[in-house]
């Protein structure tokens, strides 16, 4: 009786009809629709906290852009490479605030979805398929699903919900961005670090003895850049969090701690960035392949795909649909709770 009240609750005590929810949401909405853009340029010191968190966001949207793109670059061999995963998130995001009803909500690729690219990426592979075909038609099957959600008001399920589930959830996002960090931490080890003892050393460093030597097929060994690597990636995060535990410290005034509580982010990652580029110069860094000879837009031929293709793909398409409502709708329950605010 419990489940069936909730339920009552989150449909309504109106008839159900499809789309009902979002024209409600609509109608709500409309009223107020102005003021999202309004209330960001109107009140008191609204202006610097506007610069402030624009700056902010620029850095938290372009960096996982960055990481997630390289990350998307090594899973599909420069199919999926950082031009296009930039492009997309910022085409994406402008049309999502201007007619989601919402300019507050950030699109930003994730690691779940990274990880799905890869997943199918290996089965188009293994399959024979095209991978642009496949992942084409994959988004397309996607976005029928979660139509059909929006039409059935699914989300109202989310009531159901228990806080244990929000938890697993963010565990879940928390092993993934570690795990890719620990992958990426063993990558640079096993490329630049390991087997460095076993090779002839052909060309000895004045600063760093035996750092940089030839190895038997031609590559570099360089144990400096691997040092590098992980002095800059822990102190990135070091210095991103002293800045933005500053507001806690008796230091300064409190207008001058919240600044630095603001632009934690990208100045920890602006100083960090120079301290490699300029303090270490003469270390050679591994670098992203930005890959400009690769077009930008590239139209998929769905149609090649054969009969058990699309079946595929449908699969694919509700398992990805289901992993974008989970992920909207758990996001937005534990911003929403009050406990975290």
């Amino acid at each position: 009786m419990r489940i069936i009240s909730r339920l009552d609750h989150g449909f309504g005590p109106n008839a159900w009809y499809p789309f009902r929810g979002l024209t409600e949401e609509f109608k709500r909405r409309l009223a107020v629709y102005p003021s999202d853009f309004t209330d960001g340029v109107t009140g008191h010191r609204t202006m610097s906290k506007l610069f402030s968190t624009v700056v902010f966001l620029y850095f938290a949207c372009i960096l996982p852009a960055i990481a997630f793109g390289v990350l998307n670059d090594d899973n599909t061999r420069g199919g999926i490479n950082v031009r296009k995963v930039v492009i997309a998130q910022a085409i994406g995001g402008i049309f999502f605030s201007l007619f989601g009803g919402q300019p507050m909500i950030i699109l930003l690729t994730t690691v779940p979805l990274a990880i799905y690219i890869k997943v199918i990426y290996k089965i188009s592979e293994e399959l024979g398929y095209d991978f642009f075909a496949m992942y084409a038609c994959v988004g397309l099957f996607c976005q029928m699903f979660l139509v059909l959600y929006s039409a059935t008001e699914l989300c109202s399920l989310m009531k159901l919900a228990t806080r244990s589930a929000e938890e697993m959830f963010s565990l879940f996002i928390a092993i993934a961005f570690n795990v890719e960090c620990m992958r990426a931490i063993h990558s640079i080890f096993k490329r630049n670090y390991s087997g460095c003892d076993s090779m002839n050393t052909t060309n000895v460093n004045s600063t760093l003895i035996n750092a940089t030597s030839e190895m038997d097929n031609g590559a570099l060994c360089r144990r400096d850049t691997t040092i590098l690597y992980m002095l800059l990636m822990f102190g990135t995060l070091w210095l991103g969090l002293f800045l933005y535990n500053f507001r806690k410290t008796p230091y300064l005034t409190r207008s001058r701690r919240e600044w630095l509580a603001d632009y934690a982010l990208p100045a920890s990652v602006l100083i960090m960035s120079f301290t490699g580029s300029y303090c270490f110069a003469d270390i050679e860094k591994d670098r992203f392949k930005l890959r400009e000879n690769v077009p930008i837009v590239h139209l998929a031929d769905i149609f090649s795909l054969p009969p058990s293709g699309y079946f595929v793909c449908l699969l694919l398409g509700f398992s990805l649909s289901f992993l974008f409502f989970m992920d909207q709708n758990i996001t937005s329950a534990i911003v929403n709770n009050p406990q975290n605010k």
